[in-house]
């Protein structure tokens, strides 16, 4: 029986060896880094954009347009002012023709008070927290491991300790 026990003691010879020059911060630390815990980090990351998309619709926001196009022949496509138009038509008259058409205009669109915003502002905010608890329960679920997985190893070796002063004790 103490030969099987000579190749377990062996094993765990190797495995106390290794285990004392890793201390258990430097599990702690290595975890940091694991696949999992990056993916928490970087689905944190994602909700902490999506507030920042949602602060962002609040800024004003100007769009332009600039257009120049040329025909060989007249076409009736250039605009018109509306009242020019309606004056135009009730005279029975042809609506101008141009070989040119020049196009330029542009929009400021500035949010004073946008209810939608606030409410998504909100949700996406507790969206972030609740990406941030998750991965803290998530680090500490995972911590949690390493130290029952370390205490169990601490049992082990004494109840090695044990079996080998039993087998020495007459």
């Amino acid at each position: 029986m103490y030969e099987n026990l000579g190749i377990f003691r062996v094993d765990c010879a190797l495995w106390r060896a290794f285990c004392r020059g890793v201390v258990i911060a430097d599990l702690f630390n290595a975890l940091k880094k694991q696949p999992i815990t990056e993916l928490d980090t970087l689905q944190t990351r994602s909700a902490e954009l999506g507030v920042q998309l949602v602060h962002d619709q609040f800024y004003p926001e100007l769009t332009g347009i600039v257009g120049y196009e040329r025909y060989s022949s007249p076409t009736n496509w250039r605009p018109v002012v509306p009242t020019e138009t309606a004056s135009i038509l009730v005279n029975h008259e042809t609506l101008p023709f141009s070989d040119t058409l020049t196009r330029f205009g542009g929009q400021l669109s500035i949010p004073f008070f946008v209810k939608e915003l606030f409410s998504l502002g909100r949700k996406a905010e507790r969206l972030a927290d609740s990406s941030r608890l998750k991965k803290q329960l998530n680090l500490f679920e995972h911590q949690a491991v390493l130290v029952a997985a370390d205490a169990h190893l601490v049992h082990m070796d004494s109840l090695k300790k044990a079996l080998v002063s039993r087998k020495v004790s007459p």
